[in-house]
């Protein structure tokens, strides 16, 4: 395994929020990626947004609020929060601030429903286990990340409260429809081809896409697009040509939808690489 590469930098988040935070990442070089994202003093909110990786996180000082749907969850020192993939989500960090670690999975693919809280020392003790031992450049860390993640997978934890419920193998029918949307990003899909990609009807398939994402279809076929979008602007893609490529109205709808997304207009994101999103 290659040494584990780092990188420091301080980052702004919100055009309407310059309070600074310093994070550290850390990504692996082995042929099993992970990335560990440390987060010290953090004020700032974090809008709607989603992952396409799963995220375990622990908080270490101060308290990590997340909004999922229409619930909020809080999470304090030594608490562990776990995001599924694709799971849209808002982070509300509120004053003084709060400081976390977490382990980034891309290669996970859900098997069981997951409890978005774990309040356990044992666990919280094996997380952090975890981490050390990625940092000490383990020889096999799919097997050390798989054992933690049986040992979550098996947690009775805090789940989310769903006016509608989804089985895991619904969910895996989903990832069907998101896979989709990955692939076809361009394009809009109407709605009867992502439920026929999930073996669903319409009306199933809404309610159901919605109680697994936390987003309408069409919702989350935006925000995709804005997701992707933002890594054109940084690729040096001219703003018309992203706008036209992913189906927006004009520059001006473009402009508009991107502010709500990322906090800031796509010029600002495009010169500032420091904002994440």
């Amino acid at each position: 395994m290659k040494a584990v590469k780092k990188k420091i930098f301080t980052a702004f988040f919100n055009s309407m929020n310059t309070t600074a935070r310093t994070i550290q990442f850390y990504e692996s070089g082995s042929g099993y990626p992970f990335a560990v994202v440390k987060g010290k003093g953090v004020c700032s909110d974090f809008t709607n947004h989603f992952h396409y990786s799963l995220t375990v996180g622990c908080v270490l000082k101060g308290t990590r609020a997340i909004r999922l749907g229409r619930e909020i969850i809080n999470y304090h020192p030594g608490d562990l929060f776990i995001i599924p993939p694709h799971q849209v989500h808002a982070v509300l960090s509120g004053s003084p601030g709060h400081s976390y670690v977490v382990l980034n999975l891309p290669q996970y693919r859900q098997k069981k429903n997951l409890p978005f809280r774990i309040s356990s020392k044992e666990t919280t003790l094996r997380f952090h286990q975890l981490v050390e031992t990625l940092f000490c450049n383990s020889p096999d860390p799919r097997a050390c990340i798989e054992n933690f993640l049986a040992i979550v997978e098996d947690s009775h934890g805090t789940p989310i409260n769903s006016e509608e419920s989804i089985t895991a193998m619904q969910g895996q029918l989903i990832q069907q429809a998101i896979d989709m949307i990955q692939q076809n990003q361009a394009e809009n899909l109407s709605l009867q081809a992502m439920a026929e990609a999930a073996c669903m009807s319409k009306y199933h398939f809404s309610r159901k896409f919605k109680a697994y994402t936390g987003l309408t279809p069409h919702q989350y076929q935006l925000l995709v697009r804005l997701k992707e979008a933002g890594q054109m602007l940084r690729a040096g893609i001219p703003v018309a040509d992203i706008a036209f490529r992913y189906g927006f109205t004009d520059v001006s709808h473009f402009y508009h939808q991107f502010i709500k997304h990322a906090g800031v207009t796509p010029v600002t994101f495009k010169k500032n690489r420091h904002i994440l999103k």
